[in-house]
């Protein structure tokens, strides 16, 4: 869940997937946001047979219910000033991977 901009790493999600599908391990990403890089994701997304596994889903008007029917959370952004999604992954009880850098920014 995001917004899709290069500081999220979204990108990220395209080697995490096709490693997931060469073990044979069945899996769903689902991604919740809207952005400038949506477009790049989609064609990377094409580009590697991964239609199966991805699904875009727009803005969230509730994103609870997303992570409520999630099994695990996943943040590749680069940093984040706090990561709330993480508190609310963590309040929705899933566990969480995360790579983030909190507090950094580049600028």
């Amino acid at each position: 869940m995001g917004r899709l901009e290069p500081q999220k790493n979204f990108e990220f999600l395209i080697p995490v997937a096709l490693a997931l599908k060469k073990k044979g391990i069945p899996f769903e990403i689902l991604i919740g946001g809207k952005g400038a890089q949506e477009s790049l994701l989609k064609l990377a997304v094409e580009e590697n047979q991964l239609e199966e596994q991805f699904r875009f889903l727009g803005f969230l008007d509730n994103p609870k219910r997303l992570l409520m029917s999630s099994d695990v959370f996943l943040l590749p952004s680069l940093w984040e000033g706090f990561g709330y999604v993480i508190v609310e992954a963590s309040l929705c009880e899933l566990p969480v991977i995360a790579f983030v850098e909190i507090g950094f920014s580049p600028d």
